[in-house]
């Protein structure tokens, strides 16, 4: 090497880190940290130096690859080190759990390379430069995957204790991998990229010296301890899994190739093909992945769960907009924290006394009732404990020599019964099948499904309360609509009783009798339509239409003047239009005016209007009744149920505030005692149809 700009580099990076194992030695922290720091920083100035010397002094080429592969390992040593640290006293266990997982695999798929390349050039040599092709590519992705793993799995304080860390070492890994893949390609290293190579390093030193800092009081500092993810441990190990099984198979295919001479090249295309498709069945079974999930669990965490991640799939499976009913969420959630793929939510009907299967998720068949007094609620209520089949099969005391029905025992495929219980009331139960791998239940499993089926329970309760008030709230629309058409018969009834008394005197009239006749007929009407009002709900309500309000008005001024003399009208000499429902607006107007009525003395007066200001129509009853204070108007007046009459039902005001507010227009009040009430119906106003269409409704109007 003749470059003088790449001796000087390597010489600098060589000093630069020399200055970083002397700091990191003189610095006082724990000693398994600082000694790998330091064998790490030390490893990477011998590599830097021998590159440097190599300009004066000859340096054999497998020395300078040793050196690199000392400096590569000895950084990937430190991260898995730190990688392992969940516990000050767990972490030495775990930490050789790492290395030995991470680097076996590492290690066979070396030697397997090796080998090969041993047996097919007879050349030690060969075998040797082939393995060194592998491993400075194979060496910076392991780091780049330690380090994500660091930063997806550590906690915001141990992040921010590892991110400059990471970011220096994640920047030289980019760089190795980027430079050996190119000479993968070109058949050689490019010698602008070997000099930069080495001031990136030099550039990274502070951030890596700067993280150390960071860490040095770790050990006494909880809250920056960082936590594997089983998530990111079982991603790792599938992606170290599938690596090794590529090479591999990439192995067994080149001698297939050799061996088979004229079929070697498809038998070879065909062998990797087939392999590749085993490897993705898989990785997309999820009883593989169960079982490796299992291993995980077993030997790298002291834990099975991780918990927060489990909660947040169980609370999203929950609150998900899929459309499902709760039971089947429940059953999802419940069968995917316990890995199975069958299971059904039984749910308690109170009116029957029995639990019925609410939600079947691919359980067989059958699913039959289970009363409230059996054995097995009555073992729910007094222990709230999971079952778990296997064990009870084996050792039924355990449950109280508990005897379950035979749709249960009778299935090998059932394995666990988990009580949702909520606030001591038994509100239903899940079953599941076994699961994908086999398993058994311990207490971490035990805790979780209790602390779940809780969790659950309450769910269940919030959408029993919700189903009982909403059909609360369709008996009282019910009942509010019953209350509407006895108030409304209360009306006609006293509208007849009128007319009979009026018939003593004027009996024999004919015009009398005329006006009777047409009273009786428009009181059936009324009747019949109040009766249909029971079943309103039932159907589409009617849709509001464009109405012309002075002839609507003098409709009504017309019908009651045939029984109440004192009612008089008052209208604007234009037409004034709205959009409302007709039968409504007129069944509004009859429940003001019938009130006004009946506050009002024989020689009081009562007045319809209709008014204009600005873009509000208003439609006023008046009466010079007794009226009404401020006080019994805001509190009393409104209040369903109440009245002031010996013969009320407490409904009329109560009812014809409801009436206008489905219109879409608002009811006010303006009443003083000893002078007076109106009534105000404020309506937006509608623009005034074309006259061909003005009489067209004037017509119906009068018609209807």
């Amino acid at each position: 090497m003749s470059d003088v700009i790449t001796t000087t580099s390597y010489g600098i990076c060589a000093v630069v880190y020399l200055l970083l194992s002397a700091i990191a030695a003189n610095t006082v922290t724990e000693t398994i940290k600082r000694r790998n720091f330091v064998v790490a920083c030390l490893s990477t100035a011998l590599w830097a130096a021998l590159i440097a010397a190599s300009d004066i002094v000859p340096i054999p080429p497998i020395l300078l690859g040793l050196a690199e592969l000392l400096r590569a390992g000895s950084w990937l040593y430190f991260l898995l080190t730190q990688w392992g640290r969940l516990g000050d006293n767990q972490g030495a266990a775990i930490r050789r759990i790492l290395v030995t997982r991470a680097f076996i695999p590492i290690i066979s798929v070396i030697l397997l390379v090796s080998l090969s390349s041993y047996f097919t050039s007879f050349s030690a040599l060969g075998s040797l430069l082939a393995a060194k092709s592998l491993i400075n590519i194979v060496l910076p992705v392991i780091g780049l995957l330690l380090i994500e793993n660091l930063l997806r799995t550590s906690s915001p304080p141990g992040r921010w204790g590892i991110k400059h860390l990471c970011l220096g070492l994640g920047t030289v890994m980019t760089f190795d991998f980027f430079i050996y893949s190119d000479a993968l390609v070109q058949g050689s290293v490019d010698g602008a990229f070997v000099t930069a190579r080495s001031l990136i390093t030099v550039l990274v030193a502070p951030l890596i010296m700067n993280s150390f800092y960071r860490l040095r009081n770790w050990r006494h500092q909880s809250e920056r301890k960082i936590i594997a993810s089983p998530k990111a441990t079982l991603y790792t190990m599938a992606l170290v899994a599938s690596g090794s099984y590529l090479l591999t198979m990439a192995g067994f295919a080149y001698y297939i190739r050799m061996a088979g001479e004229k079929w070697g090249g498809p038998l070879q295309i065909t062998f990797m093909v087939a392999a590749l498709l085993i490897m993705l069945v898989s990785l997309a079974s999820s009883q593989i992945k169960s079982r490796a999930k299992i291993f995980i669990l077993k030997n790298f965490f002291s834990y099975k769960y991780d918990y927060r991640e489990e909660w947040l799939r169980f609370v999203q499976i929950i609150s998900s907009q899929q459309p499902l009913s709760l039971g089947l969420r429940l059953v999802h959630a419940i069968a995917d924290l316990m890995d199975s793929p069958a299971g059904a939510l039984w749910v308690l009907q109170s009116q029957d006394e029995c639990f019925f299967a609410d939600a079947v998720w691919n359980l067989s068949t059958p699913h039959p009732a289970v009363r409230a007094d059996s054995a097995l609620i009555q073992f729910f209520r007094r222990t709230c404990r999971v079952i778990d089949i296997d064990e009870y099969r084996l050792s039924p005391d355990r449950y109280d020599n508990l005897t379950l029905p035979e749709w249960i025992t009778g299935r090998p495929a059932v394995w666990l019964i988990v009580p949702l219980v909520h606030r001591g009331d038994m509100l239903g139960f899940v079953v599941l099948d076994q699961a994908r791998a086999s398993r058994r239940l311990d207490w971490e499993d035990r805790d979780l499904l209790a602390t779940t089926a809780i969790q659950a329970a309450s769910y269940l309760a919030e959408e029993v309360t919700a189903e009982a008030l909403r059909s609360a709230r369709r008996l009282e629309d019910f009942n509010r609509q019953f209350a509407f058409v006895v108030h409304d018969i209360k009306n006609v009834v006293g509208q007849m009783s009128l007319m009979l008394a009026n018939a003593k005197k004027f009996g024999d009239n004919p015009d009398f009798q005329k006006d009777m006749l047409e009273t009786i007929d428009n009181s059936v009407g009324r009747m019949r339509a109040m009766m249909e009002q029971l079943a309103a709900r039932r159907r589409q309500p009617p849709k509001p239409q464009l109405l012309e309000l002075t002839a609507i008005l003098g409709g009504v001024a017309t019908h009651w003047g045939q029984t109440a003399a004192s009612l008089t009208l008052d209208l604007p000499p234009a037409p004034v239009c709205a959009v409302a429902v007709e039968a409504t607006l007129i069944s509004v107007l009859d429940l003001l005016i019938d009130n006004a009525l009946s506050a009002v003395r024989p020689s009081g007066a009562v007045v319809l209007r209709l008014r204009v200001h600005g873009e509000r129509t208003v439609i006023e009853v008046s009466d010079n009744g007794p009226g009404m204070d401020e006080a019994f108007v805001n509190k009393e007046l409104f209040r369903p149920l109440a009245s002031t009459k010996s013969s009320g039902y407490g409904i009329g005001a109560y009812q014809t505030r409801h009436l206008v507010r489905e219109m879409g227009a608002q009811l006010e009040v303006d009443s003083t005692p000893q002078r007076g009430t109106t009534m105000r119906i404020v309506m937006s106003m509608a623009a005034a149809p074309s006259l061909a269409v003005h009489e067209d409704i004037a017509l119906k109007t009068r018609e209807g």
